[in-house]
């Protein structure tokens, strides 16, 4: 008997693969790729660790290749995609996954496609990533990259392999090869000399010396030239890191940075072209030593050598620190790598008693600025559009200003802090107020000023956040500009005069926990601005004289007033040096009021500050 025979059972009929490229695969490729990504970022490691520049700073890990050693990585990657998949059709992401290059029609592909998709690959990894791959492959339709559209490749599974897991070999070498190469680095790598002079500070490489003859490839300083130094390879005049500084007759700062740009551009293409080169690359914008910066690459011919420089220009106000770093083809890699490590640990160091800050509307509105005391490094540190600022106070460790700030026109006056970079505004007194005249102690400890919070003005002490505030006088008078002596025993202030007396401020010191007031003046005119002497011998103050307001001082136990700083012209708020040989002061005896020093050994007057508009005022030296 016949009969029919039972179709076949569908959990039992065999299913055939899906067709090369037809099998969506882009997640498991984009794991294969990140593998491999990763495994290359290893082995660039471990170039920078050993031919290049590799470490941790900043909270990050940086690594740098210069020169024909970046040449070399690349060739070194494309290599490795070669040879991998033309040898056995997987680099080490895609065995761990288990995925194959293969043909079109899912044969192996030839030499000559695996060549043209490796060389594509190049654009593939645009702009960082595998960007333009990862995008043609998520657009288009048959899931493939450029490489492979161009060698009609495509991407596989693969057969079941054995020993998958020794695809994890060539990464426990290049971990291991990179713990050696980081171990090597820190033993040797870290070695550096440390230059300490002018200001500055940076480490260089242990086996340079400071040079004591240059041939500079070229001088790019944008202005009248401070001081110079250089470092470099042995004795070699021409592969070295020369760094100097130049007066600038504009400030250059973050926020006119773009503005220097085309100045800066011009005059380093103009320079190079004079020797015989031209600029590579730049300007490109970076931050040195905490400053803003350029950075321009060019060449130069010298003597008939070929040269190569990276110059880098840091900009501090009014002062512009310049590196050129100059190197034949042969020292690029040694002298490319020691101008990053000067780069990085470049360093403008505090100076005590260097700075002045000061008052000024320049701009149209009243705002904290900061200056060298020889005029170099102007910053404004405040950047209000309305309302009002006066009596900045900067502490002794040139960290913090306090100051009064009004928000708007008829408003109570706070007092507020700002950092001496300009960062962590903040309001210490935002009760309803007024305050006056913040000056800090000489330990930094404590701030004095004068509040109306008792009804009549006194004056109080508070710590530097704010807090801990504490009343020192009371009475009716008004009691204003504190001012500590220093050696902090004492504060000198100024008192209205009781009913008996001419209704105006006059001179009194008192301890510095509010006892032992003392009246030291008593000439019917009216006193402004006392600051003490360094050696806490004598107070200079601001009183009108003839119709006008001059310097005077006195001893600081009473005495003879004698006049300073005199004539036509108002002279006012004196503030001292820390070594006493030299007192600031603003004046209008020039147009537009400006800041001037006074120079006690010869009496001298130099002028210190030149807004072009507006008025600089309200001036104090850093103790």
């Amino acid at each position: 008997m016949n009969e029919i025979p039972e179709a076949p059972s569908p959990a039992t009929e065999p299913v055939p693969p899906a067709p090369p490229g037809q099998e969506d695969l882009l997640g498991r490729r984009s794991s294969a790729a990140l593998i491999d990504v990763a495994l290359l970022a290893g082995v660039f490691l471990i170039f920078g660790l050993t031919v290049g520049d590799a470490g941790l700073g900043g909270g990050r890990v940086y690594a740098y290749l210069n020169g024909i050693w970046f040449w070399v990585y690349l060739a070194v990657v494309l290599v490795y995609y070669f040879v991998l998949e033309v040898t056995v059709g997987q680099t080490v992401g895609k065995r761990l996954l288990g995925l194959r290059v293969v043909r079109a029609d899912g044969g192996r592909p030839s030499v000559a496609a695996i060549a043209v998709r490796t060389l594509l690959r190049i654009v593939d990894w645009l702009p960082f990533l595998y960007l333009v791959g990862f995008l043609a492959m998520a657009i288009g339709v048959r899931r493939r990259r450029l490489g492979d559209l161009a060698a009609k490749t495509s991407v596989a599974r693969a057969l079941p392999v054995r020993h998958r897991g020794l695809a994890l070999v060539p990464v426990a070498l290049v971990a291991v090869l990179l713990a050696v190469s980081a171990y090597h680095a820190s033993v040797t790598g870290n070695e550096a000399k440390t230059y300490q002079g002018h200001g500055v500070s940076f480490e260089y490489p242990a086996g340079w010396q400071e040079a004591s003859k240059v041939q500079q490839v070229a001088t790019a300083g944008g202005g009248d030239e401070l001081w110079g130094t250089a470092v470099g390879v042995g004795t070699d005049e021409m592969n070295t890191v020369i760094v100097s500084a130049y007066r600038l007759s504009t400030p250059v700062t973050a926020e006119n940075l773009a503005d220097a740009k085309p100045e800066a551009a011009a005059l380093v293409r103009q320079l190079l072209e004079q020797l015989g080169g031209a600029v590579q690359s730049g300007p490109e914008e970076l931050t040195v030593g905490g400053l803003s910066g350029l950075r321009f690459r060019g060449t130069a011919t010298v003597d008939a050598t070929p040269m190569e420089s990276t110059l880098v220009f840091a900009f501090d106000g009014t002062t512009e620190y310049f590196l050129n770093c100059q190197h034949t083809k042969a020292h690029a890699v040694e002298v490319e790598r020691g101008c990053d490590q000067i780069v990085r640990t470049f360093t403008v160091a505090p100076r005590p008693g260097n700075k002045i800050v000061f008052t000024s509307n320049r701009t149209g509105t009243y705002n904290i600025y900061l200056v060298n005391a020889d005029g170099s490094g102007l910053r404004q540190l405040t950047r209000f559009q309305i309302g009002d600022v006066a009596r900045p106070s900067l502490s002794p460790d040139g960290t913090t200003i306090l100051f009064r700030r009004q928000d708007e026109p008829d408003a109570r006056w706070d007092i507020w802090g700002v950092q001496a970079d300009g960062s962590r505004m903040r309001n210490l007194t935002p009760e309803p107020y007024d305050e006056a005249g913040p000056t800090w102690s000489p330990d930094g400890t404590k701030v004095a000023f004068a509040s109306n919070r008792s009804s009549a003005s006194d004056i109080f002490l508070m710590n530097p956040d704010g807090s801990g505030i504490k009343q020192l006088t009371h009475g009716s008078a008004i009691e204003i500009e504190p001012v500590f002596s220093p050696d902090g025993k004492q504060l000198a202030f100024l008192k209205e005069g009781s009913t008996a007396d001419p209704p105006v401020l006059q001179l009194w010191t008192m301890n510095a926990d509010g006892t032992g007031a003392r009246r030291l003046t008593r000439t019917p005119a009216e006193y402004e601005r006392p600051t003490w002497s360094p050696d806490g011998n004598k107070i200079a103050f601001t009183r009108s004289h003839g119709g006008n307001t001059d310097v005077f001082v006195i001893d600081a136990d009473g005495g003879q007033e004698q006049r300073l700083i005199g004539g036509p012209a108002d002279d006012y708020q004196p503030t001292w040096s820390p070594d006493g040989k030299t007192i600031a002061f603003g004046s209008n005896r020039d147009s537009p009021p400006s800041l001037y020093l006074l120079h006690t050994d010869s009496g001298r007057i130099s002028r210190l500050t030149r807004p072009s508009g507006g008025q600089d005022e309200d001036l104090s030296w850093q103790p």
